[in-house]
């Protein structure tokens, strides 16, 4: 089964090639990352922790 240009069962990772036009629109969870090179690449989106960054004043 395809959906979206790529297989249901297609482990997606960070630094896979990406074309939007043929892989349709970006996954969730994920970002698009152009290299110097012009390629683009799946990045993960990150999550940071304010207290262990030392920002003050945030509540959990």
């Amino acid at each position: 089964m395809l959906l979206l240009g790529i297989s249901a069962n297609t482990n997606l990772k960070e630094g896979i090639l990406w074309n939007v036009a043929n892989d349709g629109p970006v996954p969730e969870g994920f970002t698009i990352y152009t290299t110097d090179s012009g390629l683009t690449v799946l990045r993960r989106k990150r999550q940071r922790n304010l207290n262990k960054l030392g920002i003050g004043g945030f509540v959990v």
